[in-house]
């Protein structure tokens, strides 16, 4: 049987226009997973390729053709031997695109080889975070793909209380950094709606408290005979929910630690540890929480009706 000649990215891919060797390799096979929006493409080169190079291919294929994730596995031909030691930066900051939030833990970290182990020395102490988050696998994952190499990586924390005090400060700056920015993004969200309702809503307000005013001494004149109270009058619950309609979550749990600005739409489970709260000129008030899971805490808002705040707020 006659063998097919194999061929080129660049004869593929030929918009992909990015200087690098990538694009002399031969491609050995492409599989697309529909399930899951993944393409996966198998390549072998005659020269050592850059992790760079490969970050770039991917981001390109993914922009391309709208697709979740991208996998790019390399075979090198006999007698070459790439070496991830002396591009471990390089590792670290593709990772870093993928798990944005492993990047402080990791940055400056230094690496060994024992046999078919990598360590990785860590500046401060946070291995049991990565290995929580699969980060090890996903790391020999990466050696395995670009070096072809497999390797069973181990973190080693650096037990220094010098040092794990700069690590807690460092994680505290990143956290408040991410909460201020969804603390400003919420205010000038409001302060938008207030500009443009002031006006309405102030007679809308005025208009709501005379008829809650009214509602209050209705019901306290028909229990006046019972003494009782107006929190006695409300009704049971129904729901265990706190605030909401439906119950039934259907999406994957997010650790808090993982949060990041473009994390979009996500489903936390945690403690609330601290509440706070103010009303708005909307007449709505601002209710906030700190929610923490195990992994971190988080600041959450939620804009609250008048008549449902006490009912809700209550329940915390």
């Amino acid at each position: 049987m006659e063998q097919v000649e194999k061929k080129q990215l660049k004869e593929i891919f030929k918009d992909f226009n990015y200087n690098s060797y990538i694009l002399n390799s031969k491609i050995q096979d492409i599989n697309l997973y529909k399930k899951k929006n993944m393409l996966e493409i198998k390549i072998e080169t005659d020269r050592i390729i850059s992790i760079k190079d490969i970050n770039a291919f991917e981001k390109y294929l993914t922009k391309r053709f709208l697709l979740q994730d991208v996998s790019i596995i390399v075979k090198y031909e006999e007698g070459i031997d790439a070496d991830f030691i002396s591009e471990w930066e390089n590792i670290l900051e593709y990772l870093s695109y993928k798990h944005p939030l492993t990047k402080a833990l990791l940055k400056n970290s230094k690496i060994e080889i024992d046999n078919n182990k990598v360590n990785i020395n860590l500046p401060f102490s946070g291995s049991d975070i990565l290995n929580a988050q699969g980060i090890n696998s996903i790391i020999s994952d990466i050696i395995f793909k670009t070096y072809s190499k497999k390797y069973k990586v181990n973190f080693i924390d650096n037990t220094s209380e010098s040092i794990k005090k700069t690590y807690q400060e460092t994680t505290k700056k990143m956290q408040d950094n991410i909460i201020l920015k969804f603390k400003n993004k919420l205010e000038e969200e409001d302060k938008a709606s207030d500009g443009k309702n002031e006006n309405q809503m102030q007679n809308k307000n005025e208009e709501n408290k005379t008829q809650n005013e009214n509602k209050i001494k209705e019901i306290t004149a028909k229990n006046s005979d019972n003494n009782q109270t107006e929190e006695n009058i409300e009704p049971e619950e129904i729901t265990p929910l706190i605030l909401g309609r439906n119950q039934n979550i259907k999406e994957q749990l997010t650790k808090i630690i993982d949060v990041s600005i473009d994390s979009g739409k996500i489903c936390l489970e945690g403690e609330i540890i601290n509440t706070d709260s103010r009303e708005l000129k909307s007449g709505k008030f601002l209710f906030m929480f700190d929610l923490y899971d195990g992994t971190s805490t988080i600041t959450c808002k939620a804009f609250i009706e008048k008549d449902k705040f006490k009912t809700i707020t209550r329940k915390n």
